[in-house]
């Protein structure tokens, strides 16, 4: 879910390029870039399957990169998926 609106964040950290992943108060993640007021808004809970499944992607994008035939996909919750595939070695989050 994409959502507008002030955030009161407890702790904020760079990616790069402009991105920046903030905890607020209830330890829900906002990922936002800088040029633009929408954020990717994810519940504690969803936060928390997307980081248990860490591992699984790392190995995913490995095999990828590695040009190996890669199909990875995880429903995180809400309309949110992962995926990754040999096409292309990234991790789409969408």
């Amino acid at each position: 879910m994409m959502t507008n609106g002030p955030v009161k964040e407890k702790h904020a950290f760079k990616m790069g390029d402009g991105r920046w992943v903030s905890v607020d108060e209830e330890n829900d993640v906002y990922i936002k870039e800088d040029d633009s007021a929408k954020r990717a808004y994810f519940p504690a809970s969803r936060w928390t399957k997307f980081t248990e499944e860490v591992p699984n992607i790392d190995k995913a994008v490995q095999r990828a990169m590695m040009l190996k035939p890669t199909d990875y996909k995880l429903h995180v919750g809400g309309n949110w998926h992962v995926t990754v595939t040999d096409e292309i070695p990234i991790v789409d989050f969408h």
